[in-house]
């Protein structure tokens, strides 16, 4: 689906100038998207959580961050920002700021959707 919502912006300038560019498309927590890997896989996935206390002690000082994360290219508060929010599935956009419909040509995939796709040979199914 991105690439695809990628091209259309290019082909279709007309229809981006001037405008914020995103898609929410389906929005999901990544509790219910750690299930669906879960059943759609047949493996264990993994969630890691942190608690708001946890996530600002790092934006604090992000030397406390785990190394894996301070070797990312992505700061490390940013990542903490990112993935509570996500975490708590919290993450909304105005309306105005999404635009699901405005390339008529690109398809929404869902999360379960491409699960469904890309395990499709998985003996869960």
């Amino acid at each position: 689906m991105t690439a695809d919502f990628l091209v259309a912006t290019l082909l279709k300038f007309e229809k981006r100038d001037g405008q914020y560019l995103s898609f929410v498309r389906n929005t999901i927590s990544r509790v219910r998207d750690t299930g669906l890997l879960r059943m759609y896989t047949g493996k264990l996935a993994g969630l890691e959580t942190q608690g708001d206390d946890a996530m600002h002690e790092v934006w604090v000082d992000p030397s406390k961050a785990p190394n894996e994360l301070s070797e990312s290219v992505l700061p490390v508060g940013f990542w903490y920002s990112l993935n509570g929010r996500q975490g708590k599935g919290n993450i909304m956009k105005p309306e105005s700021q999404t635009n699901d419909s405005m390339f008529e040509e690109t398809l929404a995939t869902s999360f379960e959707g491409y699960f469904k796709q890309r395990f499709r040979g998985s003996a869960n199914l």
